[in-house]
């Protein structure tokens, strides 16, 4: 809208805002009264519908977060039973032979926590087992914690293998956890950064399609 439309458009709301002014001034007080008690409650409508917009739209943005974390809690469980943590659901879950191995290392290593500025601040040794073991005339090998037990080289120990996948084994009893109650705490953490991700990319979609229709 040109500068000279705008200009136009004010001064014809002006000279009808001194005729609505005039035609008000000539009524007697009991029209006048009706008047402003149909303003009144025209204003107690809007007022009302506001306050309820506000709080659809409330209820509505905490069901969208709701369905968003659902979402992304359940793409969490997927990516750590697929990817992350796969060897460790197969273990469980799947069908498994039993056979027996042969420990051919045993060693420990330092795990270690830094700070930023280099200096140590946790220092763990952690005990280690490797073995070997033969299931259908084919040799496999795989290692695991050693969970405290008194092993030696040459010993042999019973574990248990994923038929479908021979080189996925652990010891008998080495487990004490279920897989998804020992996998709950980060799958909600990283839920949380998923739905925060979705959240953006939307946030994204929402202000390009707002641009692009402006």
């Amino acid at each position: 809208m040109s500068r000279s439309e705008r200009l136009r458009l004010q001064a014809f709301k002006n000279v009808q805002e001194k005729e609505n002014k005039d035609r008000f001034s000539k009524l007697t007080e009991t029209q006048k009264a009706k008047i402003q008690a149909f303003k009144n409650v025209q204003e107690r409508k809007k007022t009302y519908l506001k306050s309820n917009s506000g709080r659809s739209k409330s209820k509505r943005s905490n069901y969208e977060y709701i369905v968003i974390y659902l979402i992304s809690f359940l793409v969490t469980w997927l990516l750590f039973i697929f990817y992350l943590e796969k060897e460790e659901f197969d273990i469980e879950y799947k069908e498994k032979g039993t056979t027996q191995a042969t420990v051919f290392n045993l060693d420990t290593e330092e795990i270690v926590e830094e700070l930023y500025d280099g200096r140590k601040a946790v220092s763990n040794i952690v005990g280690y087992l490797e073995y070997s073991y033969t299931v259908n005339g084919k040799e496999y090998k795989y290692g695991s914690s050693l969970d405290g037990k008194r092993l030696h080289k040459g010993d042999n120990i019973k574990i248990e293998y994923v038929k479908d996948n021979p080189n996925n084994s652990r010891m008998l009893g080495s487990y004490t956890i279920s897989f998804f109650r020992k996998n709950l705490v980060p799958v909600v953490a990283v839920s949380f950064l998923v739905m925060f991700g979705i959240i953006y990319l939307l946030s994204i979609f929402k202000s390009k399609g707002y641009n692009s229709e402006n």
